[in-house]
């Protein structure tokens, strides 16, 4: 009977210790199913809202479809103006660093300018210097030329994209 009795206490003492490594386990086994069960509910809100949103914006989107042809070409005629107008600005810039050369200026504040304008007034040619000094001005300084600029009329057809 003593023998039974150890056998049995050994027993108790054997569950005791499996049911402590076991709980851990258990509770971590439950804390899975409850993030499983928030997942589940996490992507049966997210299927009912994206078919909210389908439903609701896809109509628009294929009334819309037949329009698409004439977005492309508004997009595609804005690129061309914008690579219009950058060329523009590229011809404008390079003709006025081809005159601030000319021009020797050098100070870009409103300073730098006053000063110019004083000088270039001051050394005026008289009337009568003035056809002698006309020959060497265009020899030092070439004619100016005015840029031939885009025409907005060529992109745009009067505010009918207006929409």
């Amino acid at each position: 009977m003593e023998k039974a009795s150890e056998d049995y206490a050994k027993l108790l003492l054997q569950s005791a210790r499996l049911e402590k490594e076991i709980n851990p386990i258990c509770m971590s086994i439950e804390d899975m199913m409850t993030r499983l069960d928030e997942l589940e509910s996490l992507l049966t809100n997210v299927k009912g809202d994206s078919n909210i949103i389908i439903e609701e914006y896809l109509s628009s989107i294929l009334t819309f479809a037949p329009n698409f042809g004439c977005l492309q070409q508004q997009i595609d005629k804005l690129e061309k103006f914008v690579e219009i107008v950058d060329s523009n600005v590229d011809e404008v810039e390079k003709s006025l660093e081809k005159t601030e050369l000319e021009l020797n200026v050098a100070d870009y504040s409103l300073k730098g300018l006053i000063q110019l304008t004083k000088t270039s007034l001051t050394s005026a040619p008289s009337m009568d210097t003035q056809e002698a000094t006309s020959s060497t001005l265009s020899s030092n300084f070439s004619e100016y030329k005015p840029i031939e600029l885009f025409k907005t009329s060529f992109y745009f057809d009067n505010g009918k994209y207006s929409d």
